[in-house]
């Protein structure tokens, strides 16, 4: 994913799209050269991870795992430079007010890079309806892609069935 550019994450459910996206977002917040057998510049990263789809409870236990693989060092650089939606965030951005937030929320962490988990929570509508796509688009464009960082979206899919 470039810089300043929106990638996406996809896939079906419970393959672990969230924790690949946790655990990239803080191999770039301590500035680790590598990740996943990818080349990372290994320069410490701002790192805001915006997460709609679970309860403060259940992430705080999982980052808890992922940051006691951390070196000291690299959990002092993962302390100033990762970022974590607070408990009281909104679990779902549709309206005006709720884009306003997110978009706060995002210039306000002075991060680099933004994860946000997932298009689901932030699309309302048939992601396939193109008007519905659109209007979608809009929104991130003028809340999100406005503030110039580098995001990266997760999206679940549907699992499809093929029954004969």
């Amino acid at each position: 994913i470039p810089e300043g550019s929106i990638g996406l994450i996809t896939g079906v459910a419970k393959t672990g799209k969230t924790t690949f996206a946790e655990n990239l977002a803080i191999s770039l917040s301590v500035g680790r050269d590598e990740f996943f057998g990818k080349q990372l510049d290994g320069k410490p990263r701002k790192v805001c991870f915006v997460n709609l789809e679970e309860s403060y409870r259940i992430r705080s236990w999982r980052n808890s795992k992922q940051i006691k693989q951390l070196s000291v060092k690299e959990y002092e650089l993962f302390c100033n430079n990762y970022i974590s939606t607070p408990l009281e965030f909104p679990s779902y951005i549709n309206t005006e007010t709720e884009w306003e937030i997110l978009s706060k929320y995002i210039a306000d962490s002075s991060a680099d890079i933004v994860f946000i988990d997932s298009l689901t929570n932030m699309f309302d509508g048939k992601i396939e309806d193109s008007q519905s796509c659109r209007k979608f688009i809009q929104k991130l464009d003028e809340y999100v892609v406005s503030l110039r960082k580098t995001v990266v979206i997760i999206h679940h899919n549907i699992k499809k069935f093929n029954h004969k």
